[in-house]
Formats: structure tokens, C-alpha cells, sequence
């Protein structure tokens, strides 16, 4: 009798334990990908604001139907 009920009392401790646990890991987790997102996010590493694209527009190219077809 008294068996069975601590047996129900630590399983319902065991659910309410590992429910809180994966809570905490979730938010934990969520809070240091923000900081990583912050850390290494190209704004706050360069420093620059506006246009923070890494391309830059190709000069004496343009598109040739011969060479797209000499090199397919």
C-alpha cells in the first residue's frame, strides 16, 4: 500500500521535475543562441549601418549567348 503510493508520488515528481527541467534548458538554450546572434551579428561587428552586403557588381561581363554556349 504504502509502497504503491510512493511509487505514484515519484513518478508524478518525475514528470513535473523533467517538464521543468526541459523548460529551463528550452529558454536557456534560446538565450544563448541570442547571444550569440548578437556576438557575431555583421552590424555589431563591423560597426557599419545601412547597405552591409559583401557583394559587389561584376565589371566587363556580360551576357553572350556564344560563350554560354561554348561553355555548356
Amino acid at each position: 500500500m504504502i509502497k504503491e503510493l510512493i511509487r505514484k508520488f515519484i513518478m508524478i515528481l518525475q514528470k513535473i521535475i523533467i517538464t521543468l527541467f526541459l523548460i529551463i534548458i528550452y529558454f536557456a538554450g534560446f538565450g544563448l543562441t541570442l547571444v550569440f546572434v548578437l556576438l557575431f551579428k555583421h552590424d555589431v561587428l563591423a560597426g557599419e549601418s545601412g547597405n552591409n552586403t559583401a557583394w559587389i557588381d561584376a565589371e566587363g561581363y556580360e551576357p553572350d549567348i556564344i560563350d554560354a554556349a561554348r561553355q555548356s
